[in-house]
Parts: structure tokens; C-alpha cells; sequence
């Protein structure tokens, strides 16, 4: 759960850009952190748990899809982030308003690298492809 000043800043970047919901700004929040753990960078300084704009879009497709499973990209559609770019756009909003900081490489083309999120989530197609062929037997609840 965002803290009161998170949530009042977020509403602020909301206001002048509504192009993402609060909720996509709260999961990007959460990515940031998911990435920094997962690359085991938690009890490093805050220049060494820096993650590349590469690393934190691979660190959104993981979590979303540890999250949400065979919903993952379902839910990052409806939240618009589908792309490097949408991610680099949260990240941006973010660190203008104080939220995220950015090292003196960071750039927002990092984030342009990888048009298409979709690509990075594991896929769920394995059981519908077996139906489609007929080789799995129906459910049956």
C-alpha cells in the first residue's frame, strides 16, 4: 500500500498527464522495487541498486507476470502499459515529481528499446494450443 504522499503526488501527475491510471504508477513503484530485489541489489547504496531502464522494463514483465499470471498482459493493457516506451513515460512522470531519481546516464530513450511488453511475459498458450489440436482431454468441474 502507497504511503499518503505517494498517492498526493501521483494524483498531481495524474492531473497534468492522463495518459496512465494511479494504478499503473503504484505497480511501476513496485517493479522498481521487485527489480532491485530480484537483481539483489537491496542492501547496496542507493547509486549501486540503479537500475537500467532495460532492467526495470525485464523487472515489469516478471513481476506482472508473477502477479497476475496468464492475466498479466491483460491487465497491463488496461493499465497502457504495453511497451518500453509507456514504462519509460511512468518512470519519467516519476522522477520529475521527486518519486524515482535518475542517475547522469539515464536517458528516457533507454526505455524505447523494447517496443512491444508483450514479448517479454511467458506465455500461456501451451494449454490452448493442446486443446485446439485436440489432445487434452476437457475439463470437467
Amino acid at each position: 500500500m502507497p504511503d499518503e504522499n505517494f498517492v498526493e503526488i501521483v494524483e498531481k501527475i495524474i492531473r497534468s498527464d492522463l495518459r496512465y491510471p494511479a494504478d499503473a504508477y503504484e505497480f511501476v513503484n513496485e517493479s522498481v522495487k521487485f527489480t532491485i530485489r530480484k537483481l539483489r541489489r537491496e542492501s547496496k547504496s542507493k547509486q549501486e541498486r540503479h537500475v537500467t531502464g532495460e532492467e526495470l522494463i525485464h523487472g515489469v514483465a516478471e513481476y506482472a507476470a508473477q502477479e497476475f499470471g496468464p492475466l498479466a498482459w491483460s491487465v497491463l493493457e488496461e493499465w497502457r502499459l504495453v511497451s518500453g516506451s509507456a514504462i519509460g513515460d511512468v518512470v519519467f512522470n516519476m522522477i520529475r515529481s521527486g518519486l524515482l531519481t535518475a542517475s547522469e546516464n539515464d536517458s528516457r530513450e533507454d526505455f524505447n528499446r523494447i517496443p512491444d511488453l508483450r514479448t517479454l511475459l511467458p506465455t500461456h498458450s501451451g494449454r490452448a494450443e493442446k486443446k485446439k489440436n485436440g489432445t487434452m482431454p476437457p475439463l470437467i468441474a
